[in-house]
C-alpha cells in the first residue's frame, strides 16, 4: 500500500536547494521529518556519500570545519582585546550550534546589488537571526554597537571571579555584534555569518544560552537585550575612571526576566530602546489600591482575544482569583497595568502555545500597521478608563443584541430564522383558502379515496390568520434589522471610541513580523520587515532577503490557514524613524574598496571593520573569479575531450573506407577539424578543437588565440589545464607559417562545404526534374567564380552539361506531341543554358547544336513549320553557332528556396564545430543526392554526359532517338 505523502513548504523547499541539495532530496527529508527543517537539514548532512553526490559531500564537511571556527576575524587595531577576553574565557566552554550551512558555490555567496545582506543559516538559530535583522533594521541600535569600544587596558581591570568573566562575555558579545553588523553594512556576499555572535552569547554559567523558539520568544529576546545592556554598563563604568579598582557591577545587572524593578533601569540607549516603565495597580475586596512600578520589555497577547488592542487591553485588565493579600487570607483581585515610560521599540509575543500544550494554535490574529499607544499610559488613565467603561457598556449590549439576533435566526436551535418559519405559517394558510377538497388517491391502485372537505364555516377564520401570519412574520423580520443596524452601530463606535486626537499623539510603525512556519515540535523562523525608506516589506529568511507585497506579508502573518504565522511583532516609535532622502539612509549598494560612503549606514562602519571587510569582500571577489576560471577550465576540458574523441572516430572512419571516394568525400565534410585530421594536420587539427572550445566556453567569447598571454585564463590554461587534458596540441601558440596554413586549409574547408550546399540543391532539383530551380542553382554556383579544381566544384558543370542534355529530349516530345511553340521554347532555353556556361569548343556544345538542327529538320519534315517557326529556329541556331543567345532567365529573382540557401551559407561561422556527421548534415545529403542521382530518370541523360566524355565526339542521332521514344512513350 502506497502511503499519503506529507505536503511540504516551498520556502522549505527553496532554502534546502539554496543550499546545494537536490530538489528530490529536499522533498524527501521534509516529508520524512514532517516539515521539521532543522531535521531536514541534520539528516542530509548526515547521510552517507552514497546518498548524493560525492563532490557535494566533501564541499559541505569542508564547510562545517570552516564554520564551526570563528567566523569574523577581528580586526588588528583590536588584536589586544579579543586575545584579553579569550584568555579570560579560556576555562568557559560551550557548544557550538549542531550544524552551520552555506552555498557551496561562490557564485552564489554573492549578493546582488540593491539587495540587503542576509544570515547565514545554523541550525536552530532562525528565530535569532529574525531578531539580529529585525534590530539591525533600527538605526539607533546599529549606530550604538558600532560606536563600541573598549581598549584591552580598561578590560584587565575587571574582576578575575565569575562576576568578571560574565562582565567580560558581555562584552565579547556587543564586539561579535559590532563585527556582524559591519559585515551586513559592507560584505559584498549574500550573507553574514552570526556564528560569532551565538557563541558569545552565553548565560551566567557561561554555558551556551538555549535559543528561544516560538514558545519562549520574549523571555530569549529580554535576556539577549539584557546582555548586551551589561556590555554598555560595564563600558561606561570603566571608562568613568575607577582607577586601581576592580569593577563590580552586579549589583546595577539586569534579572534576567522581563519584569525589573525602577531602580535597575539605567538610562542608556538600549534601556531607551528596550525598556519601558509601567505601574500596577492592584485592587482587592479586602483592601486599598496598592501601586507598584516596575519595568517591561514585552507584552504577552493572548491569541484567543483575535486582535493586538483587545489583547493588550486583556493584559493590562486582568481578574486575579484568590489573591493572597496576607498569610491567613485569599480574596479575589483586579489588576490594572499603566505605561508609565514608553520604549522604543514595543515587542509583543502572541501566544499561539499555551504552557503545557503539544499543539501550535494558528488562528488568525489581526494587527495594524500602526498603533497608537495613549490609552495604555499612565497620564491617560482617567479618560482612558471612562472611555473604556463605555467601550465595555458597548461591548455587553453587542453581546445582547447577538445573542438576541441569534434567538431569531436559530428560533428554537433550529438553523430556520424565526420570520421565515411564520411567512411559512402564512404561505401554507394561503394555500388552504384555494382548496374546497383534498383528494387522497391510492398510490397503489390509482382509485379514488375518502373525500375531506373543508367546512366552509373555517375560511374566514384561515384568512385572517393568514394575514395575522403574514403581519407577524413582517414584524418580526423589521425586529431583525433593527437590532442588525443598532449592533453595527455600536461595532463602529467601539471602534471609534478611543479614536480622538488626545488618544493619537504616540504612534508606533509596526517594524517587524516574527514567522513560524510548522508545529510546535519544530519547523522553521522567519522574518517580514518593512523599510519606511523605500516603502517596501523583505522577507528575511536567513541568507535569502526578498522583496514582496504587503498584502502576501498580511495574508501569511495574521494566520488562520497552514501553519504559517506571526508569534511575534516589533512596533518602532515613529519618531525612530529617521527621515532621509531615499538611498541616503541605506542604499544596499555593493562595496568598492576606499569608497566614500554614500549613505548613512556605510558611514557608521569604523575604518578598522572598513578595511577588514574590504580586505574580505577583494578575497571572496578573488574566489568567484578563481571559481569561475575553474568552471570555465572544467567545461573546455570536458568540450575539448568529447570533441577530439569524436573527430578522432571520424577520422578512424575514413581511414577505414578512404578508398571509397564517396566516403571520403563524406568525411572532409564533416567538419574542419575531421578535414585537417585527413590532411595529415595533426596539430592544426587539435589547434582548431582548442580554440573553438575555448571560445564557446569563454564568457566574452574570445578564442584561445585571442586570449592575452598575461590574463588568468591563458595562465590557468597553461597550467592546471595541461595537466588533466588528454591529446592537447603540441603548442598553445602557433608559428607564422603555421597560421598561414590553417587560414588556408579554412578556406579551401570553407568552399568546399559551401560547394557541397550548392551541390545538393542542384542534384535535388534535377532529380524531382525542377530544371528552372536546378539552372538557378547552377547560375548561382558559377557566378561566384571559383575554378572547377574540385570534385565539389566540378558537379554543377556537369550538372548543366546534364540539364541542357535533358532538354534537348523536351524538345523532340513537344515535336512529337505537335506543339511546336512548345518545341520552340524548350529549344531556346536550351541554347541560352549551353551558351552561357559551356565554351563552344565542348563536345556537349556541339551535341546540342546538332540536336537543335534535327529538331528544326524533324519539324519541316511534319509539314506543320510556319515561316515564322522556320524564321525562329534559324535565327536562335546561328546564334547558338556565334555563342550569342537571348536570356530567358531573370537571375535576380531566385527561388525562394535557393534564397534561403544564400542566407545559410552567408551566415556559416567556418571556424566552428560542426556535426557533420548528422544525417541532416550535408556530408550525408550529399553522398545521398549523388546515389538518388544515379538511380533517378535523368540518370539516362547523365550516362550520354558520360560518353560524350568517354569518346569526344557526338552520340548518334540514333541513339538519342531511342531515349527520346522511350520519354514520349513514358509521358
Amino acid at each position: 500500500m502506497v502511503q499519503n505523502q506529507i505536503p511540504v513548504s516551498e520556502n522549505s523547499i527553496s532554502l534546502l536547494i539554496d543550499m546545494g541539495f537536490s530538489r528530490t532530496q529536499a522533498v524527501e527529508a521534509l516529508q520524512k521529518f514532517k516539515n521539521n527543517q532543522e531535521e531536514a537539514l541534520s539528516y542530509l548532512l548526515d547521510q552517507g556519500t552514497e546518498s548524493y553526490d560525492p563532490e557535494l559531500k566533501e564541499a559541505i564537511n569542508q564547510s562545517l570545519q570552516t564554520n564551526f571556527m570563528e567566523s569574523n576575524v577581528v580586526s588588528k587595531d583590536d588584536e589586544n582585546l579579543s586575545k584579553a577576553i579569550e584568555d579570560s574565557l579560556k576555562e568557559t566552554s560551550w557548544s557550538s550550534p549542531s550544524y552551520t550551512f552555506e552555498p557551496l558555490n561562490p557564485e552564489q555567496r554573492q549578493r546582488t546589488e540593491g539587495v540587503p545582506v542576509g544570515l547565514k543559516y545554523i541550525d536552530h538559530a532562525s528565530a535569532f537571526n529574525s531578531l539580529l535583522q529585525s534590530y539591525f533594521m533600527v538605526p539607533k541600535i546599529t549606530q550604538e554597537i558600532l560606536q563600541f569600544r573598549l581598549s584591552a587596558s580598561l578590560l584587565y581591570q575587571l574582576e578575575s571571579g565569575s562576576e568578571g568573566t560574565k562582565m567580560k562575555t558581555s562584552i565579547k558579545l556587543i564586539e561579535q555584534l559590532r563585527q556582524l553588523f559591519a559585515h551586513m553594512i559592507k560584505s559584498n556576499k549574500k550573507y553574514a555569518d552570526p556564528s560569532g555572535v551565538l557563541n558569545a552569547l552565553v548565560d551566567d554559567s557561561g554555558n551556551q544560552m538555549e535559543l528561544g523558539d516560538q514558545k519562549n520568544a520574549g523571555f530569549f529576546n529580554m535576556n539577549f537585550i539584557s546582555k548586551i545592556e551589561e556590555g554598555f554598563k560595564t563600558k561606561f563604568l570603566l571608562e568613568r575612571g575607577n582607577d586601581n579598582q576592580e569593577i563590580n557591577v552586579s549589583e546595577g545587572r539586569r534579572k534576567e526576566s522581563v519584569s525589573l524593578t525602577e531602580e535597575q533601569l539605567p538610562e542608556g540607549i538600549i534601556s531607551q530602546l528596550f525598556y519601558g516603565r509601567q505601574v500596577y495597580f492592584l485592587k482587592s475586596q479586602d483592601s486599598d489600591v496598592f501601586n507598584s512600578p516596575g519595568t517591561f520589555g514585552q507584552i504577552l497577547l493572548d491569541l484567543k482575544d483575535k486582535n493586538l488592542y483587545r489583547a493588550w487591553d486583556c493584559a493590562f485588565n486582568r481578574d486575579i482569583q484568590e489573591y493572597k493579600p496576607n498569610e491567613n487570607a485569599y480574596t479575589n483581585a483586579h489588576q490594572e497595568i499603566w505605561i508609565d515610560k514608553l520604549p522604543g521599540l514595543l515587542f509583543f509575543q502572541i501566544q499561539r502555545v499555551q504552557a503545557g500544550s503539544l499543539t501550535k494554535n494558528s488562528d488568525a490574529f489581526q494587527f495594524p500597521n500602526s498603533i497608537y499607544t495613549d490609552r495604555f499610559l499612565l497620564k491617560n488613565k482617567e479618560l482612558s478608563l471612562s472611555l473604556r467603561e463605555r467601550m465595555l457598556n458597548l461591548k455587553k449590549r453587542v453581546v445582547l443584541l447577538e445573542q438576541s439576533i441569534e434567538k431569531f435566526k436559530k428560533f428554537n436551535s433550529n438553523d430556520l430564522r424565526l420570520d421565515v418559519m411564520l411567512q411559512q405559517v402564512a404561505v401554507f394558510l394561503g394555500n388552504q383558502l384555494n382548496l374546497t377538497e383534498i383528494m387522497e388517491t391510492d398510490e397503489n391502485t390509482g382509485k379514488e379515496a375518502d373525500r375531506v372537505e373543508i367546512d366552509s364555516g373555517m375560511l374566514p377564520e384561515i384568512s385572517q390568520s393568514k394575514c395575522f401570519f403574514e403581519e407577524l412574520a413582517g414584524n418580526v423580520q423589521g425586529m431583525i434589522n433593527d437590532m442588525e443596524i443598532q449592533l453595527d452601530r455600536h461595532k463602529k463606535e467601539i471602534e471609534a471610541i478611543f479614536d480622538i486626537n488626545e488618544l493619537k499623539q504616540h504612534r508606533y510603525q509596526l517594524h517587524s513580523i516574527l514567522m513560524h512556519e510548522g508545529s510546535v515540535e519544530g519547523g522553521h523562523y522567519y522574518a517580514f520587515i518593512y523599510d519606511p525608506e523605500y516603502s517596501i516589506w523583505r522577507k528575511y529568511n536567513d541568507v535569502n532577503v526578498t522583496e514582496v507585497k504587503e498584502y502576501e506579508v498580511m495574508a501569511e502573518a495574521i494566520g488562520g490557514h497552514g501553519s504559517n504565522s506571526a508569534y511575534g511583532l516589533i512596533y518602532i516609535d515613529s519618531n525612530l524613524i529617521p527621515n532621509f532622502p531615499k538611498g541616503r539612509l541605506r542604499s544596499y549598494s555593493l562595496n568598492t574598496p576606499n569608497e566614500i560612503p554614500q549613505d548613512h549606514y556605510k558611514s557608521l562602519v569604523p575604518d578598522d571593520l572598513r578595511r577588514e571587510i574590504d580586505e574580505e569582500n577583494k578575497k571572496a571577489y578573488d574566489e568567484v573569479i578563481e571559481y569561475k576560471l575553474s568552471l570555465i577550465i572544467k567545461a573546455i576540458q570536458d568540450l575539448y575531450t568529447v570533441r577530439q574523441t569524436t573527430a578522432y572516430a571520424q577520422y578512424q572512419s575514413y581511414l577505414n573506407q578512404k578508398n571509397t571516394r564517396q566516403e571520403s568525400m563524406k568525411h572532409e565534410l564533416i567538419n574542419f577539424a575531421v578535414y585537417l585530421k585527413i590532411r595529415y594536420e595533426e596539430q592544426l587539427s587539435r589547434y582548431f578543437i582548442l580554440d573553438i572550445c575555448v571560445k564557446e566556453c569563454n564568457p566574452d567569447y574570445r578564442s584561445l588565440s585571442e586570449l592575452d598571454k598575461t590574463e588568468p585564463l591563458w595562465a590557468k590554461l597553461n597550467g592546471q589545464f595541461k595537466s588533466v587534458c588528454k591529446d592537447l596540441p603540441f603548442r598553445f601558440e602557433l608559428t607564422q607559417s603555421e597560421k598561414e596554413k590553417l587560414n588556408k586549409e579554412k578556406t579551401t574547408f570553407f568552399t568546399n562545404y559551401c560547394d557541397a550546399l550548392i551541390c545538393v540543391y542542384i542534384l535535388e532539383n534535377l532529380i524531382q526534374e525542377k530544371f528552372f530551380d536546378a539552372f538557378h542553382g547552377i547560375a548561382f554556383h558559377l557566378s561566384l567564380g571559383n575554378d572547377a579544381t574540385t570534385e565539389y566544384q566540378k558537379i554543377p558543370v556537369d550538372a548543366n552539361k546534364i540539364l541542357v542534355l535533358r532538354l534537348t529530349s523536351n524538345i523532340f516530345y513537344e515535336i512529337a506531341k505537335g506543339n511546336i511553340n512548345e518545341a520552340f521554347y524548350w529549344a531556346n532555353h536550351t541554347a541560352f543554358m549551353t551558351s552561357l556556361f559551356i565554351t563552344n569548343d565542348d563536345i556537349h556544345y556541339i551535341q546540342v547544336l546538332r540536336r537543335i538542327e534535327a529538331a528544326h529538320r524533324a519539324i519541316r519534315e511534319t509539314g506543320n513549320m510556319t515561316e515564322k517557326n522556320n524564321e525562329d529556329f534559324g535565327n536562335l541556331i546561328q546564334n547558338l553557332k556565334i555563342g550569342q543567345c537571348d536570356p530567358t532567365f531573370n537571375f535576380e529573382d531566385l527561388p525562394k528556396e535557393l534564397e534561403e540557401l544564400k542566407i545559410v551559407i552567408n551566415s556559416i561561422d567556418p571556424y566552428s564545430w560542426i556535426e557533420g556527421w548528422r544525417k541532416e548534415e550535408v556530408a550525408t545529403k550529399f553522398i545521398e543526392a549523388i546515389n538518388k542521382l544515379a538511380k533517378s530518370k535523368i540518370s539516362t541523360w547523365q550516362k550520354l554526359h558520360e560518353k560524350l566524355i568517354r569518346q569526344r565526339s557526338c552520340v548518334a542521332d540514333g541513339e538519342f532517338r531511342e531515349i527520346d521514344n522511350k520519354l514520349i512513350s513514358e509521358q
